[in-house]
């Protein structure tokens, strides 16, 4: 039986994770959130309240900024199925 070199593991983990976040960034992200939370015995309220409130300020800022400049476009599906765009 061969010896089970650790280095060799660990390059297998990580190309199985990175793999994993290129495929499925989201659920990635969240799992390592979820993990996060457990292993740190949870986040206390008035940090969860202070990170809401300034994701909060930073996406409504880029959208209005976005809407602004015309950044922002609707997209619509015709009726053969492609994607349209109007600004």
């Amino acid at each position: 039986m061969d010896d089970i070199d650790p280095a060799d593991i660990a390059i297998l983990v990580l190309e199985r994770i990175r793999r994993r976040v290129r495929t499925h960034p989201v659920s990635t992200m969240a799992a390592a959130a979820g993990v996060g939370y457990v292993l740190g015995g949870g986040i206390p309220d008035f940090v969860l309240r202070w990170g809401a409130a300034a994701a909060v300020r930073v996406i409504s800022a880029q959208v209005l900024a976005q809407m602004i400049s015309g950044g922002v476009e609707e997209r619509f599906i015709d009726m053969n199925g492609r994607a349209t765009q109007r600004q």
